[in-house]
């Protein structure tokens, strides 16, 4: 996890040689980078928040990026990225501010280099394996002093897989503390379900970044929640991008590589915690929430 000390000293007084030591604040906000570590919410805290996004692009074995494979994921973040600030502008009147474009900011990308292949789709028992192992590629890259260049609120990272695969995220659940406090999205080239492998969409890319915020998975195959709630959610709130990320038309399944045909319904909003939305879902309280953009448990206790 990205954790560390914040014992700056700054040249104070009218003689050098009485220079006194003061402890900076993280961001100016915070006590320390402890403290900021506290905030219940995790690495990726609050949607109105100045969040960071660095870019990871891992080298597998049998998988390496090229340069035109990159930019292909550079051109899916601009468009995904791009959505849900408009999205959330128009129909909620609420600013989200994302730095994520290594294009113009060079030092949000990296390259690791891994021993062993990820595989396309993670199990559940291989994702507590991946969780570690983002622990210890996060603690490789300069997170603390990126923050407070970026004077960034929040912190994500974007792992990107050169090959096909099921994207997922790893969210901050608050009684797993600093365990998972690091959120991240691990996104693969291609999207496995497709059946000439096409490029993963600007539409999952933005599914997942919701996750970070605190979005919750509205199809019934999450299997989190009551068969009964996903099946009120996705008939109050139809069209929603937490509920799906394709379309399925005459049967056949359909993927949109320059835009994201989905909305952000009330309540993918309330769950994200977008100032002024109140809990909407009729008949349940199941999605309710006592933290704002955070759910209570573990990510330990979920069925996936």
């Amino acid at each position: 996890n990205s954790t560390g000390t914040d014992e700056k000293t700054s040249d104070q007084g009218t003689k050098p040689e009485e220079d006194t030591p003061k402890t900076s604040l993280f961001l100016g906000k915070y006590d320390s980078f402890e403290a900021w570590m506290e905030r219940r919410q995790g690495s990726v805290g609050f949607i109105t928040d100045r969040t960071l996004l660095l870019s990871v692009y891992l080298e597998e074995p049998d998988y390496q990026w090229t340069e035109e494979d990159i930019q292909v994921t550079n051109r899916v973040k601009k468009i995904a990225y791009s959505f849900l600030e408009e999205e959330l502008r128009e129909k909620y009147d609420t600013q989200i501010q994302l730095i994520y474009d290594v294009e113009e900011h060079e030092d949000l990308l990296f390259h690791i280099k891994l021993e062993e292949n990820i595989p396309a789709y993670v199990t559940t028992e291989k994702e507590r394996e991946i969780d570690d192992l983002e622990d210890a590629w996060i603690a490789t890259l300069p997170v603390r002093e990126l923050m407070e260049k970026y004077q960034a609120d929040s912190v994500g990272f974007l792992f990107f897989l050169a090959h096909e695969g099921c994207s997922y995220s790893s969210m901050h659940f608050i009684d797993d503390g600093v365990k998972t406090w690091d959120e991240s999205c691990l996104l693969y080239l291609r999207d496995m379900y497709s059946k000439t492998l096409e490029y993963e969409t600007p539409a999952v890319y933005a599914h997942e970044l919701l996750h970070l915020y605190g979005a919750e998975d509205l199809y019934t195959e999450a299997d989190v929640f009551s068969k009964d709630t996903y099946e009120k959610a996705q008939k109050q709130f139809s069209g929603d991008l937490m509920i799906n990320t394709y379309d399925v038309i005459n049967g056949k399944y359909t993927i949109y590589s320059d835009s994201v045909k989905q909305i952000i319904t009330p309540l993918t909003a309330y769950l994200i915690g977008v100032p002024g939305v109140e809990y909407p879902l009729e008949g349940t309280t199941e999605l309710v929430k006592e933290e704002v953009g955070c759910f209570c448990g573990s990510t330990y206790d979920r069925p996936f």
